[in-house]
């Protein structure tokens, strides 16, 4: 076997005893390189270290001294200003400076040849040979040498910590001691225990987190029922003494007409009035509350047909102002049926009335999207200002007196409640006064409850 070889295979190991300093492992590698002792230009002075030990073995093979010092004059690369003197003994010198002038680059590869060729000779001449036992005994001595020649050198497994990252982890890991490994081993340990900790009390937290807003949920539902519930029996309740106010008011009015003279006939009817705008608001009020509690199972319902239905019963309301109401087909979707004609019909007469132009022309058509239907309703009204466009959702919030447009301001509040709980959303599209508008609304495709 080649004693080269020998000497590479058992390099590693003495690497990984601390033997082989460090010196020039800090040098920053561009690519990832498997570490190896021949990679190193501090190798090739460790070679060099082994001659006397080498020429030891030589002599006791009566390998001359001359043969050497020829052989040293021939390859000067190493052994310039080199000689064998007796006993084996040579200054190693000359042979650092000389590597050291070497370029990195080819370097190991000069020195192995120099050395494989004078050991092929020294064998082919002098049958010199060396057993692997001996060739690993004379490998450790020459890098014992080194580190205690280098004795402000870090070892190999102190500059391991810190090498690139074109290092591979295995790699680094394969030649640290055992007591850095244990050390990383801790270390890591409690990296992933702290790790672990900071994600039970993430996971604790949001558990936490989710229980409060399943609390809160619950909470609420139970309030918004409440207040449905509230809402539905206070307008039940205040129906009937506001009728009888309503009733007795023009009962009275009737009887005794002969006694009122043009004030108090004012003033009565001015009550009448006001007794039947309380009415029509308790009325709204009541069937707002009423969409979630008694709603109907949703069931197939075909919008078409019912828009056909509310184009029938505006054009008999407002048979003197000729509404144009144009729709396309329109699509069959899982809902109310009477809570959704609530919503068309409700659309379709605000846009008559909140219209100056001779001749409302009101448009109804359907998008698909991927999840829903989305109905949009166009008109040639009046318009909206931007500013307004969340506030006319909301109970009897109105932008214009009962004078100018008659009404109670709960009707869209209602068609908002409605699509609601059809799992929808409804907003309006305006580009201001005088512009008209396009109410918009979705409509779930498939059945979620109700």
């Amino acid at each position: 076997m080649n004693v080269l070889r020998q000497l590479f295979h058992h390099a590693e190991g003495s690497i990984r005893r601390g033997l082989f300093p460090a010196h020039g492992f800090n040098r920053k590698r561009k690519r990832k390189k498997s570490i190896s002792p021949k990679d190193d230009a501090l190798l090739a002075e460790a070679y060099c270290s082994l001659i006397p030990l080498y020429l030891k073995e030589f002599e006791a093979n009566n390998v001359s001294e001359a043969f050497l010092a020829e052989y040293f004059e021939l390859n000067p690369i190493l052994f310039e200003g080199c000689s064998p003197g007796r006993g084996g003994e040579v200054d190693l010198e000359p042979v650092i400076l000389n590597v050291e002038r070497l370029p990195e680059t080819g370097r190991i590869e000069a020195i192995n040849m120099v050395f494989s060729d004078l050991l092929s000779r020294l064998h082919e001449l002098h049958s010199v040979s060396v057993s692997p036992e001996r060739s690993e005994e004379a490998l450790v001595q020459g890098f014992t040498q080194i580190r205690n020649r280098y004795t402000d050198s870090p070892l190999a497994f102190d500059i391991l910590r810190h090498l690139p990252k074109g290092i591979l982890e295995e790699e680094r890991i394969a030649l640290l001691p055992r007591d850095e490994l244990e050390m990383r081993v801790r270390e890591r340990t409690r990296k992933l225990t702290e790790l672990n900790l900071a994600l039970q009390k993430e996971i604790e937290e949001r558990m936490e987190a989710e229980r409060t807003l399943e609390r809160q949920a619950e909470e609420l539902a139970r309030t918004n029922a409440e207040l449905e519930q509230f809402f539905f029996i206070a307008s039940h309740q205040l129906q009937e003494p506001i009728r009888n106010i309503v009733s007795y008011s023009q009962l009275l009015k009737r009887r005794h007409e002969d006694y009122f003279n043009e004030e108090a006939d004012t003033f009565m009817t001015f009550i009448v009035e006001g007794g039947l705008r309380i009415q029509d608001l308790v009325n709204d009020v009541r069937v707002i509350s009423q969409v979630n509690t008694h709603g109907r199972p949703f069931e197939p319902v075909d919008c078409t047909k019912l828009v056909e239905t509310v184009d029938v019963q505006i054009r008999n309301k407002y048979k003197e102002r000729k509404p144009s109401l144009s729709y396309e087909s329109l699509p069959t979707v899982m809902g109310d049926r009477k809570q959704l004609y609530r919503v068309f019909i409700h659309l379709v007469d605000n846009a008559v009335k909140f219209c100056d132009a001779p001749i409302p022309r009101i448009y109804i058509r359907a998008e698909t999207g991927e999840q829903d239907y989305r109905f949009l309703i166009r008109d040639n009204g009046i318009g909206i200002d931007p500013e307004y466009f969340e506030r006319i959702f909301l109970i009897f919030k109105r932008l214009h007196t009962d004078r100018d447009y008659p009404g109670t301001g709960a009707g869209l509040a209602l068609c908002k409640k409605i699509v609601g709980r059809h799992g929808g959303k409804i907003w309006v599209e305006s580009g201001g006064e005088g512009k008209g508008s396009t109410f918009c609304f979705t409509l779930r495709k498939t059945e979620d409850g109700g």
